[in-house]
């Protein structure tokens, strides 16, 4: 069961934090991080941008990701719409690798914003947590999870908060990654800001959403 809050994650207060992303050194891959294709065209990857809005189905100079999603500074993209060729796409950004054998109870947050097309392009994306032998699906975003919103496309934004202690408590060598995938290009994309894993110290807000 994979339960999400919409809460924002800095109520979590007291934590043991063991990853703290927030895209923010520069507008570069950060250090650690790997950033891969496995699609048809290698140079489809995972971009770095300071622009705060939700891209693709709404206005310019929204700043929707600070107001909405958690944003701040800047964030991770993948633009599958701007890429335009009709070429499969699979981009996975993955973070470095850090310990949580001395945890327990394990709580992944990020900010959010995913947008997907039923027109035939098959656009999802995957938040994914690694045990040290095995990737774990965290989250789902696709067709299946998302609600449509009448006018051919399926998207959702918000702060996420999982609960991934089943995964990976006690794991020595964790690793967290998001994966878009698609069938063809412009199959609209996803940013995510402000990637934190932490063991919280007092209460956790209760999540509110049931995912899967």
């Amino acid at each position: 069961l994979i339960l999400l809050s919409f809460m924002s994650s800095s109520l979590i207060l007291n934590s043991q934090e063991v990853l703290n992303e927030s895209f923010d050194t520069d507008l570069s891959l950060p250090s650690g991080w790997t950033n891969e294709s496995t699609g048809t065209s290698q140079t489809e990857l995972w971009t770095f941008t300071d622009n705060q809005d939700f891209l693709w189905l709404f206005n310019a100079d929204n700043n929707y990701m600070a107001d909405f999603a958690g944003g701040s500074g800047n964030n991770a993209l993948f633009d599958s719409f701007a890429y335009g060729a009709a070429e499969i796409a699979e981009a996975t950004l993955t973070s470095p690798v850090f310990d949580c054998s001395n945890l327990t109870e394990i709580k992944l947050s990020f900010g959010y914003f995913i947008g997907v097309s039923a027109a035939g392009y098959n656009g999802s994306a995957f938040v994914e947590v690694y045990d040290g032998a095995t990737w774990t699906t965290a989250v789902e975003f696709s067709e299946t999870t998302l609600a449509p919103d009448g006018n051919g496309y399926y998207w959702d934004y918000g702060e996420a908060l999982v609960d991934v202690s089943e995964q990976l408590s006690g794991v020595t060598n964790a690793q967290v990654r998001f994966r878009f995938s698609e069938i063809t290009n412009q199959a609209l994309g996803m940013k995510i800001d402000n990637v934190v894993v932490q063991q919280p110290l007092g209460d956790a807000p209760d999540s509110v959403t049931d995912m899967i």
